[in-house]
């Protein structure tokens, strides 16, 4: 079945939960882990990029909360002063009931912050919206000191690590960058966002490691964990891990070309695949014999338009809980052809 669970805290770490739920937390199981009928909707639009190209704010809305609710939205618009703000995780993806259904595909899909809420009743629905941003990556009006102190005969790896425990030492980091990435002189920078900061490092590097196939640094940050790498070649994150195998179940449609060199697969909701990570795609439904094979010639459904390895350039999810079709629980990504090791 469908899963969900979203956890509000205040910026002291203290759970919060709306007052029509009474102390109940917000997701679709019961407390003994079993589907909950009555789990209220929700619908979430979670884009995930890498910082040097934003693609926008996470959207949640839940429908059917109280009146009161609605009314103060919570109460979890933060305050002018920064001092007070909420936090948000939404875990997402199947849980157990089905037979294809994969519970350990089911994770944290987002971690941020609650940048606006507002709440709205008309007619019989009620709802309340929520913008979410990424936790404290900074912006204009509430800026984050992201101090690069990147010296001459320093890798960007180790001045990086600095940075990032500065600003955000609440965060799980992640960095695995060339060593080639060193600079013939002293580079200090200062800058207020990790967009402002991803923006300045990814041309950087590509000016010096000209490769034709090098991509340049990225930086991606979910609210938990802060990475920072330039994909497979140069040791990024599926260097020391092995690639996730797709099953065929798993998709929703034939994968398909949308740009040059990139093709967009959609999958059932799914929480356990990060950006540039390596997958593979199935051949086909069926890998027995050949006359198995030849049987389903006359059906193409079975088989899919592209195999093999790609890399993960970017990660959407989508939500309707209470939506039927099958398009309404997914995870769309869009992957190129894997460099060579």
């Amino acid at each position: 079945m469908r899963f969900y669970r979203l956890v509000l805290t205040d910026q002291d770490g203290v759970e919060r939960t709306p007052s029509s739920l009474g102390d109940m937390p917000i997701t679709s199981l019961k407390q003994d882990g079993t589907f909950n009928p009555a789990a209220l909707n929700i619908e979430f639009d979670i884009p995930v990029f890498a910082m040097h190209q934003p693609s926008g704010s996470a959207i949640l809305k839940i429908w059917g909360l109280s009146i009161k609710d609605l009314g103060a939205a919570l109460n979890l618009n933060p305050s002018l002063d920064g001092k007070k703000f909420t936090l948000i995780s939404i875990y997402g993806g199947m849980s157990a009931g089905l037979p294809l259904a994969n519970p350990a595909q089911a994770r944290l899909l987002i971690k941020g912050q609650i940048f606006q809420a507002f709440g709205n009743w008309i007619g019989l629905e009620q709802t309340v919206d929520f913008i979410i941003m990424p936790q404290s990556a900074g912006n204009s009006e509430q800026p984050v000191n992201y101090t690069l102190n990147w010296l001459k005969g320093t890798a960007l790896g180790s001045a990086l690590q600095t940075t990032f425990q500065t600003a955000i030492p609440s965060a799980t980091f992640e960095i695995a960058l060339s060593p080639r990435l060193v600079q013939d002189h002293d580079e200090p920078s200062v800058h207020g966002s990790l967009i402002e900061l991803a923006s300045y490092l990814n041309p950087l590097s590509k000016r010096i490691i000209t490769d034709a196939d090098y991509p340049g640094v990225s930086i991606t940050y979910d609210g938990a964990t802060l990475r920072a790498f330039d994909l497979k070649s140069s040791g990024g994150p599926s260097a020391n891990s092995p690639p996730i195998h797709i099953a065929f179940q798993d998709l929703i449609g034939q994968p398909t070309w949308i740009a040059p060199n990139v093709i967009q697969a959609k999958c059932v909701l799914r929480g356990d695949l990060d950006l540039f990570t390596e997958v593979v795609l199935p051949p086909s439904a069926v890998t027995t014999t050949s006359p198995a094979q030849s049987n389903l010639a006359g059906n193409p459904s079975n088989f899919l338009t592209f195999s093999g390895n790609y890399t993960v350039r970017e990660i959407h999810h989508y939500g309707n809980f209470r939506q039927p079709d099958s398009s309404s629980w997914v995870t769309v990504i869009n992957m190129i052809p894997s460099l060579p090791s």
